[in-house]
């Protein structure tokens, strides 16, 4: 999925000068489809790693996932103040 986000973000870069404005549009969404499926699967895989107690791991996609929240919504939207909370969330349960 990643090697897919970057292909696309990749060709936006270097082709933009010669693809049409419909190619761009199709690129840009499918390239946030793209992003938000990924957001949904990091979530996942942190709350799996959760449910086995395994903070340290959670804790590893829990911070990929509130990057990418960031990079899709920015920081004054609520899903990052959510991720942020998932994140301090999984830090609390981490040993000293």
């Amino acid at each position: 999925m990643s090697k897919a986000v970057t292909e696309i973000d990749n060709r936006l870069v270097m082709e933009s000068g010669s693809l049409k404005d419909k190619e761009k549009q199709d690129l840009k969404e499918e390239l946030d489809k793209l992003n938000k499926y990924k957001l949904d699967v990091l979530f996942t895989i942190h709350n799996l790693h959760i449910i086995y107690n395994d903070f340290i791991k959670a804790l590893e996609y829990v911070k990929q996932h509130t990057q990418l929240t960031e990079e899709i919504f920015k920081k004054n939207h609520k899903c990052y103040a959510y991720a942020l909370l998932l994140e301090a969330q999984c830090m609390s349960k981490l040993p000293n």
